[in-house]
């Protein structure tokens, strides 16, 4: 995590309205409990000297274990879908015009029992392109440009992020 992270919690902390109780602009007294009988309050069993307490899972960690999807020690299970990524890259390292040129080929394995209708390639090194959005100075590239993108073979044009066609 990035040190300005912290930030916005001690600007929040410094903006926060000093107040010395009921009475203070903008405060106001807590409401009274109601008058009735105390909560219970029972202790949990001791256990043995060196025995470890009982762990209660939680519902969904029980139900992942009767789907499949998790076993008890809490590893995937039979079912669980894993996916995969698998990357070959032949690239040219181009210093005099500091650039890297080459092809990727990305294979993805949805073992997921569920279709996939969506992959985001996350382009990160356009954080560095010109006019895009950032936060802190860095030197500005080309970023990455694409010259194909192809689905199993199949070229795909650009496309608009959210739109119902097919592309990148």
């Amino acid at each position: 995590m990035r040190g300005w992270s912290a930030v916005p919690l001690s600007l929040l902390l410094a903006c926060a309205p000093a107040a010395s109780g009921p009475g203070s602009p903008g405060v106001e007294a807590a409401p009274t409990p109601a008058a009735g009988p105390a909560p219970e309050i029972r202790a949990l069993p001791a256990t043995p000297a060196g025995t470890p307490p009982q762990i209660v899972p939680p519902p969904a960690f029980n139900a992942a274990v009767a789907q499949g999807t998790r076993t008890t020690s809490g590893e995937p299970g039979p079912a669980y879908g894993q996916n995969w990524s698998h990357y070959t890259m032949e690239l040219r390292v181009l210093p005099e015009a500091q650039r890297v040129e080459g092809t990727v080929t990305i294979r993805y394995e949805n073992a997921s029992p569920d279709v996939l209708n969506v992959l985001v390639l996350d382009m990160t090194q356009n954080f560095a392109a010109p006019g895009a959005d950032r936060l802190e100075p860095v030197e500005v590239t080309s970023g990455v440009q694409l010259g194909r993108v192809a689905v199993n073979g199949h070229t795909l044009g650009l496309g608009i992020a959210g739109a119902a066609s097919v592309g990148y």
